[in-house]
């Protein structure tokens, strides 16, 4: 894992050292299956510095299921990421029948503001991507219908700008339990 390939394996890793980062995690469920918050940490193993934090909480009630997941990374720049990164997901379903639900989630980037360019102001809870969708599922057959949205920021490499991008997308996923799956996705202007 030393050795760089096209693909980046390894590095920031901490598997290019002599010994890898200390994980640790730990789950607490004090209401049965209704809730759960679970933290994992990494380590570096030279100096102990957090260089990963992920919180989950996971909720249901009824028909209704939530999650939140809070993560905060620490500069790789080997792999590309010159600033930490820190932000926040989340997503909700309800099932409003037997056969039907309805999803949706929401992810916060926190960190963005940090690489603004002069004259940009980009808030702290900016959402650069979500999605929401609508499932249908019995015993045979289950349809979804998902949109998604999906912002890119602008590049500035070299004194050249990339234009940012958005990204929409609609999939269409057809599943027969007994004779396999069809889908399809299509781009949206």
């Amino acid at each position: 894992y030393t050795i760089a390939d096209a693909a980046n394996t390894g590095l920031e890793s901490g598997l290019d050292k002599r010994y890898s980062n200390y994980v640790i995690g730990e789950t607490i469920a004090p209401f049965s299956s209704n809730f759960s918050l679970t933290s994992k940490q990494q380590f570096d193993s030279s100096d102990f510095a957090l260089t990963r934090l992920d919180v989950i909480a996971n909720a249901s009630y009824g028909g209704f299921t939530t999650g939140v997941d809070y993560g905060r990374y620490a500069a790789q720049p080997e792999i590309g990421y010159i600033f930490a990164r820190e932000g926040l997901q989340t997503n909700a379903s309800f099932k409003l029948d037997k056969v039907w639900t309805v999803d949706g989630s929401v992810l916060f980037d926190m960190s963005r503001h940090d690489y603004d360019q002069p004259g940009q102001s980009t808030p702290r809870l900016y959402a650069p991507n979500y999605a929401f969708g609508l499932t249908y599922g019995d015993t045979c057959t289950t349809l979804k219908v998902r949109y998604s949205s999906t912002n890119s920021d602008p590049i500035y490499l070299n004194g050249v700008t990339v234009p940012a991008v958005h990204d929409q997308t609609l999939l269409v996923q057809l599943t027969l339990r007994t004779l396999g799956e069809v889908g399809g996705s299509i781009g949206l202007q």
